[in-house]
């Protein structure tokens, strides 16, 4: 269950479809139960729909979010000569900009695929939760509704993806429309999937870099949100190109959910556009303005 309000009506609960059983629970325990409408939360706004009556909320901006980092198990490279950088550096980027009052949002659950991964390290003495759901679950759907119950259960609001390595499902993505980030070393949409770095080698390009994203149902396919460049040197190689764009990474990724929690946004077709909100985007049923 996700929230309960009082409305007057009875008390109304907002579940996750995905998880399901909420109102088999209900009416098991002979509680009289029905399906009002749904709850469609976006980077466009909140949309109330109530059979007959739809409204559209701009949502208020939560000051302090909370979010969740998935470090998993990218490789990262570190500099010419030296040791390989371990999985879990953007996860620790991002807990740094929330330590300098960079990014005003809080990490409420780790989950890792990495057991040993060095962003880990710190959570025993930061208070921050942390979730192993893949270990002992036997396919994706039970590791996926693990996932969505741990989310749930500490109220998270965003999902950062930082070299989770597993492609999330429909359901999945469904439950956090547009509120799931990911980070990936190549300007977008050139070089997706894995070895990017090397990808952009082989093909000779002359600028490379990172990009933040939206995620969606394909493979690095969702709206852009920012990216840097990073110039290709000809002496390069897949490491030490690597290792610079990760460097822009770590600038990146901070300053693009900063950008997402604080400021205005919507998705037009593919983009991603900051500064604006469409007009009658929050006109309600009544074609009044109205509010979250």
């Amino acid at each position: 269950m996700f929230r309960v309000f009082n409305m007057g009506i009875g008390m109304v609960a907002v579940v996750i479809r995905e998880l399901g059983g909420d109102l088999k629970l209900l009416r098991q325990g002979k509680q009289k139960a029905s399906l009002l409408g749904t709850v469609q939360k976006g980077g466009e706004g909140v949309v109330y729909d109530l059979g007959s009556t739809r409204l559209k909320a701009r949502p208020a901006i939560p000051a302090i979010p909370a979010i969740s980092a998935a470090p998993g198990n990218r490789g990262e490279p570190g500099p010419p000569g030296g040791p390989p950088l371990r999985p879990g550096s953007n996860f620790l980027a991002l807990q740094a900009a929330i330590a300098q009052g960079e990014l005003p949002a809080e990490i409420a659950l780790v989950v890792s695929n990495i057991a040993d991964a060095p962003g880990l390290k710190p959570l025993a003495s930061s208070g921050c939760r942390r979730g192993d759901p893949h270990k002992g679950e036997p396919d994706r759907s039970s590791h996926e509704r693990r996932v969505l119950y741990a989310l749930v259960e500490t109220r998270v609001e965003w999902i950062c993806l930082a070299g989770y390595m597993r492609l999330l499902s429909p359901p999945f993505l469904a439950a956090y429309p547009r509120r799931i980030v990911n980070i990936h070393p190549s300007l977008l949409p050139a070089f997706p999937g894995t070895d990017a770095q090397r990808q952009a080698i082989e093909h000779g390009v002359k600028v490379s870099g990172c990009t933040v994203h939206l995620v969606d149902e394909g493979l690095d396919s969702g709206p852009i949100v920012l990216q840097r460049t990073v110039p290709v040197a000809d002496d390069d190689t897949a490491e030490t190109l690597a290792a610079r764009i990760l460097v822009e990474e770590h600038r990146a990724y901070p300053e693009a959910l900063r950008r997402l929690l604080t400021e205005p946004w919507e998705v037009v077709g593919r983009r991603l556009v900051f500064g604006r909100w469409s007009a009658d985007e929050w006109q309600g049923s009544d074609g009044q303005m109205t509010t979250s």
